[in-house]
């Protein structure tokens, strides 16, 4: 087991208090006490006892040893009753004092073998590791002692690291990406948005506390659709691999959601038939943006309809990606939506009705502003008299390419599903017969 794995062992249901003086003692409904605490230095001729201030866990102490040390009688035991002591040492060098520093002893009576003493740079790790110790020893016993305290300290430090904080830290990332064109504007932007709405509903939450159960009951309290809270839950898994892979908790409660436990938190996927144009739709469609003076967006269309090309793919692609005599398409890893290259064949029709509007070194698609394909394409659909669905030109090319060529995987390698066909038969296709496939790759206009 790896240290940080063995030393989260030590915080599983442990609450990180201000003071952990309250888990040992009931003390903490008491109010502010003096007690009259033993000094080290009075077995030492001439020493006088002195008295140290023991406050309640949740007064805010001031001071260089926090209002809990004297500068007489430097050493209190913490947490009460246990026998671990804290003891303030002023280190000196050529006579002069530089610096403070806080030592915690541990008796023989939690190590089993001899006592410890370790120091620390401040009096809250001081107080940290002798909060620690309790709890270590009684897990790992006479092994926990055998570890480094400033790994334990370490390790607690990141499991203290509210999500919130780890939600900024991957922001700030993901907008580096985006500077440096790794990722692109929309990849960023949903992350965002969906990832403070996580912040908002796990504010003041540390990311250790956050469990498999807590997840359920944020996802039931969601009123969205399916795909949004899917949409959600796959950010939440996102922001908890990135935890664990920085080792700000062991391990990923999101992963211990059963398929059972996300049927029931997200509902069963229904099958939906995909959205399709009728081929007598498609060229009515196509010889509508001819009459309604809209001839700039036909090459989207054409390579939409009959190329199965991502509507973000249509906006992003250039003339020079289209080999006209080779008769294929080729979409770059910088337009494609996964990243990936690939070359997508031009049937015969399409061939015929891209040549008179090529352009080289333009964009396909008009972009003198970001929204003018948009615009112009919403504007196409309202002037027709059907339903046009979403995805459509995409889902139509799918259907009709494999009713033409009965080759499930042929089809998916056009439209860039690399890893089979499960995707074309879950989303893509509706069935149409081979005569209408065919009849749909001969549209001309």
């Amino acid at each position: 087991m790896c240290l940080s794995s063995l030393i989260s062992r030590i915080f599983e249901d442990m609450e990180i208090k201000e003071c952990a003086y309250s888990r040992f003692k009931d003390d903490n409904k008491e109010k502010a006490k003096h007690v009259d605490a033993p000094c080290e230095n009075k077995r030492h001729a001439g020493s006088t006892p002195a008295t140290s201030t023991i406050l309640p866990f949740n007064y805010a102490v001031q001071g260089p040893h926090n209002g809990l040390l004297s500068d007489s009688c430097q050493k209190i035991e913490y947490p009460s009753g246990t026998g671990i002591y804290i003891k303030s040492i002023t280190n000196t060098s050529a006579k002069q004092k530089y610096f403070r520093s806080y030592q915690v002893y541990i008796p023989e009576l939690f190590t089993g073998n001899k006592r410890i003493r370790k120091q620390f740079k401040s009096f809250n790790l001081a107080k940290d590791y002798a909060d620690i110790v309790i709890k270590g020893q009684k897990k790992l016993g006479e092994v926990f002692f055998e570890i480094d305290p400033k790994s334990i300290i370490k390790t607690k430090t990141k499991l203290s690291v509210s999500l919130s904080e780890i939600i900024e830290e991957i922001i700030a990332l993901k907008k580096e990406f985006l500077e440096r064109g790794t990722i692109r504007p929309k990849t960023e932007k949903s992350f965002r948005i969906q990832a403070k709405a996580i912040s908002r509903y796990f504010e003041g939450k540390q990311v250790a506390s956050i469990t498999s159960e807590g997840i359920k009951v944020w996802v039931r309290s969601m009123s969205q659709a399916r795909r949004t809270k899917e949409n959600y839950l796959n950010t939440l898994r996102e922001i908890l691999n990135y935890a664990h892979s920085r080792s700000y908790i062991s391990e990923n409660p999101a992963r211990s959601l059963s398929k059972i436990d996300i049927k029931e938190l997200l509902g069963v996927s229904c099958y939906k038939e995909p959205s399709i144009l009728t081929v007598e739709q498609t060229q009515l469609a196509l010889k509508t943006a001819i009459e309604k003076d809209m001839i700039d967006i036909m090459p989207a269309l054409i390579l939409g309809f009959f190329c199965g090309l991502r509507t973000e793919e249509l906006k992003r692609i250039n003339w020079d990606n289209i080999n006209l005599k080779e008769r294929f398409v080729t979409i770059d890893a910088n337009i494609s939506k996964k990243r990936r290259i690939r070359n997508v064949s031009i049937p015969n029709n399409a061939i015929q009705l891209l040549t008179p509007f090529y352009r080289k070194g333009e964009y396909v698609s008009p972009n003198k502003y970001c929204s003018e394909f948009d615009k112009k394409f919403r504007k196409l659909k309202l002037l027709l008299n059907f339903k046009w669905g979403n995805n459509a030109m995409r889902h139509s090319f799918g259907s009709y390419h494999f009713a033409l060529y009965g080759d499930s995987m042929k089809t998916s390698r056009e439209m860039g599903h690399l890893n089979g066909d499960d995707v074309l038969f879950s989303y893509y296709r509706k069935l149409v017969s081979q005569t209408k496939g065919q009849q749909y790759f001969d549209i001309l206009v």
